[in-house]
C-alpha cells in the first residue's frame, strides 16, 4: 500500500468516529484486528480482538461518551505499514479537549492493529 492509501484508511477511521457509525467501521478493520484502548476499566488498557468485538465496543461508545465528538488530526506519520497519529478530540461528554496518540498497523487497506494512548506521543 502507498503512504497516501494508509493515510486515507486512518482518515476514514476518524471520520467514522465523528459520524458515530459502526457500519462504516466494519470496512475499516480486518476480520482479525486487535484494538488496545485506555477508555475502559479506569484508564488501564483493554484489548478488543476481532472485527465484531471492536465494532461492537465502538458502537456502544457512540451511544455514550463518543456521541458528537470532533476529532482533529494533529500529526500523522507513515512508515511502511506502521502509522502513528496524534489527535485532539472534543465532545459534549468530555471535560475539555482530549489529546491522543494512535499507533496503527495497516494491512491491505484496513486496520489490523490499533493502540490508543491518551496524551501526545512520547
Amino acid at each position: 500500500m502507498s503512504v497516501d492509501a494508509d493515510r486515507e484508511v486512518i482518515e476514514r477511521y476518524y471520520r467514522a468516529m465523528e459520524a458515530g457509525s459502526p457500519d462504516q467501521m466494519t470496512t475499516i478493520f480486518t476480520e482479525d484486528a486487535v484494538y488496545l484502548e485506555p477508555f475502559s476499566r479506569g484508564g488501564s488498557a483493554t484489548t478488543h480482538t476481532g472485527r465484531p468485538e471492536i465494532v461492537g465496543w465502538l458502537g456502544a461508545s457512540f451511544e455514550t461518551a463518543n456521541r458528537g465528538v470532533t476529532i482533529t488530526l494533529d500529526r500523522i506519520d507513515v512508515d511502511g505499514d506502521e502509522v502513528v497519529a496524534e489527535w485532539t478530540c472534543v465532545g459534549p461528554a468530555l471535560p475539555g479537549p482530549m489529546k491522543g496518540h494512535d499507533r496503527y498497523t495497516v494491512r491491505d487497506g484496513q486496520i489490523a492493529r490499533l493502540e490508543t494512548r491518551l496524551g501526545p506521543a512520547a
